[in-house]
C-alpha cells in the first residue's frame, strides 16, 4: 500500500511538470531528485533536494551543453552521466559532470563523446551507463530506424581521463 509523501512540480520544488526520467541520489546525507522535462521545448535540468519529500526544496538549474534535449541521465558516485539527444546538425552528446558539491556548487563538465558520423540524422544518445568502477562509459545511440540499414548500436568508451574518452 503506498503512501504519498510529497509532490514535486514547478509549485513544489519549481520542478518540471512534465518530466521524461528523474534519478534520486544522496550526498552528505540529502537526498536529491534529478528531472529532466518531457519534450524538446526545454533542455533544462532540475536538482530538487527532496530528503523531506513533503517540502522539497529548489537546489539549482543545470544547463547541459548537448544542443537539443537530454534523454537519460544516471548517477554513479559523484558523477553525473547525461545522454543528448542532438539534431541533424548538432549530434546528441554523452556528458560527464563533476557533482561532488551539488548544493555549493555547479556541476562541472569534464568531458562528452559524441558520434561524428554524418550519415545519420540525430545521432541520438539514447542513454549511457558507467561501469561500477566508473573507467568506462558504456552509450547506446537510438535512430529512427532502429529496423533499418542504420540501426542504432552500443558503443564503449574508455574515461579513465574524462576529459578526453576513446572509443574502444
Amino acid at each position: 500500500a503506498p503512501v504519498l509523501l510529497g509532490t514535486v512540480d514547478s509549485t513544489h520544488g519549481r520542478g518540471h511538470n512534465s518530466i521524461h526520467e528523474m534519478v534520486v541520489f544522496s550526498q552528505d546525507g540529502g537526498t536529491y531528485l534529478i528531472e529532466n522535462f518531457n519534450g524538446f521545448s526545454n533542455k533544462t535540468i532540475k536538482v530538487i533536494n527532496v530528503s523531506n519529500p513533503a517540502s522539497p526544496v529548489f537546489v539549482r538549474n543545470i544547463t547541459p551543453t548537448e544542443p537539443v534535449w537530454v534523454h537519460a541521465m544516471v548517477v554513479k558516485g559523484n558523477r553525473l552521466f547525461f545522454s543528448g539527444w542532438g539534431n541533424s546538425t548538432s549530434p546528441g552528446r554523452s556528458e560527464i559532470y563533476d557533482i561532488s558539491n551539488i548544493t555549493t556548487q555547479a556541476p562541472t563538465l569534464l568531458g562528452y563523446v559524441t558520434d561524428t558520423r554524418s550519415n545519420t540524422s540525430g545521432n541520438n544518445m539514447h542513454s549511457a551507463w558507467p561501469s561500477e568502477d566508473g573507467n568506462w562509459l558504456y552509450s547506446c545511440r537510438e535512430v529512427t530506424e532502429s529496423n533499418g540499414p542504420t540501426p542504432g548500436d552500443l558503443r564503449v568508451y574508455d574515461i579513465h581521463d574524462p576529459s578526453q574518452p576513446v572509443l574502444v
